[in-house]
């Protein structure tokens, strides 16, 4: 009769290397949501694209203030802008936290005209989108923070 004997092995993964494959998967997974205008759309500046925030938020504050959200938040939003100063696609570079708000976000965003960059190349702009809600109403901020 053969005897067999088996040992039992085991891999040992320092915190380091657990974290550093946490960080590498979550890196490879995540996706860019590009928002771009309509043809046809209207180009809004920067005061239309907030009033148009403020009335959209409107309709969603009592939705946020339901489901238990913070009702003062941001978002960054990045843009790239034509030589003319029309935004061609905005993305969402820091979620406010909620999707139906980062999606309102990057459509309005997408839909702003800036003054022509004065080299009047295309270039890359970062807006930071600020908003508080009650149950009745909204304020919204929108600001240029780098680029053009």
């Amino acid at each position: 009769m053969r005897v067999t004997d088996s040992i039992r092995t085991a891999t040992r993964w320092s915190c380091c290397n657990a974290v550093a494959i946490a960080l590498l998967a979550a890196a490879c997974s995540q996706t860019t949501r590009y928002f771009v205008p309509s043809a046809g759309d209207e180009r809004l500046t920067v005061e239309g694209g907030r009033d148009q925030l403020d009335e959209l938020l409107k309709v969603e504050c009592p939705r946020l203030m339901q489901e238990g959200k913070e009702v003062s938040k941001e978002a960054r939003i990045m843009v790239d802008v034509s030589g003319a100063g029309a935004v061609l696609r905005s993305s969402i570079a820091r979620s406010s936290g909620d999707e139906r708000v980062d999606s309102m976000v990057g459509a309005v965003s997408a839909k702003l005209q800036f003054d022509p960059p004065s080299t009047g190349t295309s270039g890359v702009g970062e807006l930071r989108m600020g908003y508080a809600c009650t149950a009745t109403s909204a304020v919204t901020t929108l600001r240029l923070m780098r680029g053009l």
